[in-house]
């Protein structure tokens, strides 16, 4: 078992008792202020020890603890070098108060290997000092310094680090880290945090080239063997990050409940290229769709919910502001950078929905479920003007033509194109039926002409 060198201060029995009165178990030589136990020693030992050190500031040289042991002080992590390991329960009971800044303290400025406990536990029972004195179980101040590069798993600068295997026979749950909180008592009037995460960059780092990210939170899962699955009967998943808010049977009249929320802002004085207050991103080793489910974000309900929710996606809400201005575009997809049109196959697909009033509805109109329209006006595009000719390219759906050639073929406004369009003779020209056009005419100037393609010709309307 590595070493470390630690600091002990408890309110304890004047120098000299500790070795007299603990045989066997250390030495204190309170001139030199050094405290040796063995390489190995007992809880029992341990406790009788700490319970006869004076009230000062002693070097510990760290061993083995091989049993319980509790430390009624203030346990100072100082050594640069070694570290302390323990196979028992190792408490801190009662020693929480306003005049202390925490129970465990690593204060170390250099490399050093942490306090170490194998299969013990590590109990803070402590009285709870007023909030005032931001006492903390566990306090970190250190200096992190050296050359941390790239991929090196071994440079994790950590205040609390669990590297564990799992081994359970069990079906319950097993937690690699466990907050929580229980808040049952009248006298706070404060918001909770379980868990809080904060990073504060207040200079300049040296990320010159491409510079940094800063994540006040990361969380990863990860598989690399198969979980007892099949090609027929897959099982078992891995998520990244699973939140759940649960308002319990009771707790009424609440005034709201969501599993997270993102707050964000650019302030006056700050810019950002990119804001970007939520995204989903695909990882740069992704190559194989799922055989099932292939979505980014997908909305859904587990089996026996028996309510069901109002609205998929909202703009807004009734407990909060409008976040967007009159040049806003409340769904807009674009490609990277100026590439131009990107690939897909369908923009919104519905065809499993049973829609009991409309698939589209705005103020003005409203498309139902099987493609009818309501409108309070009916606006197509105008197109440039074309000039008669063997074979016309319009556009749009409204579309001015001169001259007096003949027509024989309209060429689609893009491929699959099934609908009508509207000509707006300038010129006496005709329609032939050498090309697509079933039926041939005779445009009358200022009259429209309607052309309709049912996939394989165009039918005029007069």
């Amino acid at each position: 078992m590595k070493k470390f060198a630690l600091i002990l201060a408890t309110i304890l029995a004047p120098p000299g008792l500790a070795h007299a009165q603990c045989a066997g178990a250390a030495a204190y030589d309170p001139g030199s202020g050094s405290f040796m136990p063995p390489a190995s020693v007992n809880g029992a030992d341990l406790n009788c020890l700490v319970s006869n050190l004076p009230k000062t500031l002693l070097p510990l040289t760290g061993g083995e603890i091989g049993g319980d042991v509790t430390v009624r002080g203030t346990l100072r992590l100082l050594g640069p070098k070694e570290e302390l390991g323990a196979n028992g329960t190792v408490q801190w009971p009662n020693v929480m108060s306003a005049s202390t800044s925490g129970i465990l303290l690593a204060q170390r400025a250099t490399t050093v290997q942490p306090i170490v406990f194998g299969t013990g536990n590590v109990i803070f029972n402590g009285g709870a000092p007023a909030v005032a004195s931001a006492s903390a179980s566990i306090q970190s101040n250190n200096t992190y310094t050296g050359t941390a590069n790239s991929g090196d798993p071994s440079v994790l600068f950590s205040h609390v680090r669990a590297n564990d295997r799992v081994t359970s026979s069990g079906t319950g749950p097993v937690y690699g880290a466990l907050v929580e909180i229980n808040v049952d008592d009248a006298a706070e009037k404060g918001p909770v945090v379980a868990h809080a995460a904060m990073i504060n960059v207040t200079h300049a780092s040296g990320n010159t080239a491409g510079g940094a990210i800063y994540n006040a939170g990361t969380f990863q899962a990860a598989a690399t063997v198969s979980d007892n699955g099949t090609t027929s009967a897959a099982k078992s998943s891995v998520n990244g990050i699973n939140n759940l808010a649960v308002l319990r049977t009771g707790a009424t009249n609440w005034a709201g409940l969501g599993a997270e929320e993102n707050d964000c802002a650019v302030e006056a004085g700050a810019s950002a290229d990119d804001f970007v207050c939520e995204q989903i991103v695909l990882y740069g080793s992704h190559r194989v769709r799922g055989r099932r489910d292939d979505v980014l974000l997908s909305l859904n309900s587990q089996g026996g919910s028996a309510a069901t929710a109002t609205n998929g996606i909202e703009f807004g809400r009734n407990g909060g502001s409008w976040p967007f201005g009159s040049d806003s575009t409340l769904i807009n997809a674009t490609g990277p950078g100026a590439s131009g049109a990107q690939p897909a196959q369908n923009g919104i697909d519905f065809t499993k929905v049973a829609f009991t009033g409309s698939a589209f509805k705005s103020a003005g109109a409203s498309i139902d479920g099987h493609g009818n329209i309501a409108a309070n006006t009916y606006k197509v595009s105008k197109g440039t003007t074309i000039a008669s000719a063997s074979t016309i390219s319009p556009v749009a759906g409204l579309t001015h033509v001169t001259g007096t050639a003949a027509i024989q073929s309209i060429s689609l406004p893009y491929q699959g194109f099934v609908g009508c369009i509207d000509l707006i003779p300038d010129g006496v020209w005709k329609t032939a039926t050498g090309g697509n056009i079933a039926k041939a005419s005779t445009a009358i100037v200022n009259r429209v002409l309607r052309e309709c393609f049912d996939g394989s010709a165009w039918y005029p309307d007069y």
